[in-house]
């Protein structure tokens, strides 16, 4: 179990090396395997990603991510250097400046598509990054997410002329983008992050969105929002894409729209029913159908 007090959190960054904590507050967010603790230390912010007991590698995929991401012009986190910790693998960052697009959206929702157009520039300069080693050799296969029901589909995917080197977050979306005046300052949250196609990134991106108008917390006035958001971001991503000499069209889509549906799937169907998790199965069955129609578009 990880730490739930302050105290814990103490306890760990002394073994870190990284002592002087004078207040620390835990951050729900997400549905991932991480616990994630905003802290003041020495008179600045910084964020404590704590993973599950034995996830060394993880933790150093998400280091080797964010510095790439750093050094190719996307805004990260910086990694505080620290000691290991034998139990707890642990990561100390900078706290990014200011707020996430999904907070922002709540207070300027007119503000949707240029919020939108930022994430879709950002995305799009990430995916000229080229992985780290660490990164492309331990990642887990990215099609494999898909399922080992989905053999086919995976077949299909591998079949197609693949980049196999880009940076991909694998969970782009607007609770993990930050912005500060139309600018993006941050993107969090590297769990997930492989090496791979874009497309793959791009289509897990269209389908969190999608999902997350179906969400039953959502107000209605939200979806309209987010359909804007939408639109914004596939301009922006198109729009950096050809600034950087790329053809901006993102071909073969239906195939990895139907990669990223089953993923999804796979991902979330354990965790229907858990704390915090607002998945349903008819969430699950919404899925399944979105999945059969980008299959039938690909010719599956």
């Amino acid at each position: 179990m990880g730490p739930r007090a302050p105290g814990d959190v103490a306890d760990i960054l002394n073994v870190l090396g990284l002592p002087g904590m004078t207040n620390a507050e835990r951050i729900t967010t997400g549905w991932g395997g991480t616990a994630i603790w905003r802290m003041e230390r020495e008179g600045r912010t910084e964020a404590l990603r704590i993973f599950p007991a034995g996830a060394h590698e993880a933790r150093d995929r998400e280091v080797a991510a964010m510095a790439a991401a750093l050094t190719g012009g996307v805004p990260a986190p910086e990694v505080v250097p620290a000691k290991s910790h034998p139990t707890h693998p642990a990561i100390v960052t900078t706290w990014c400046p200011g707020r996430t697009i999904a907070e922002s959206l709540a207070t300027a929702p007119w503000r949707a598509r240029a919020l939108g157009a930022a994430m879709g520039r950002t995305q799009a300069r990430l995916h000229r990054v080229v992985a780290p080693e660490i990164v492309r050799r331990r990642s887990p296969d990215w099609v494999a997410w898909a399922g080992s029901d989905e053999d086919a589909l995976g077949d299909r995917v591998r079949a197609l002329p693949l980049r196999p080197d880009a940076l991909l977050h694998l969970d782009f979306h607007p609770a993990n983008v930050l912005v500060e005046d139309g600018r993006v300052t941050g993107v969090v949250d590297w769990e997930n992050t492989r090496a791979g196609d874009p497309r793959a990134d791009v289509a897990r991106t269209a389908s969190i969105l999608w999902l997350a108008r179906q969400s039953p917390e959502l107000p209605r006035w939200s979806r309209p929002v987010l359909r804007l958001l939408e639109t914004g971001w596939r301009q922006g991503y198109r729009h950096e894409a050809r600034a950087g000499h790329e053809t901006g069209r993102v071909t073969d889509m239906p195939l990895f729209d139907a990669w990223a549906c089953a993923a999804m799937i796979s991902d979330l169907t354990p965790k229907v029913g858990m704390p915090g998790v607002w998945i349903r199965p008819e969430d699950l069955d919404d899925l399944r159908q979105r999945l059969a129609r980008f299959k039938r578009r690909a010719g599956l």
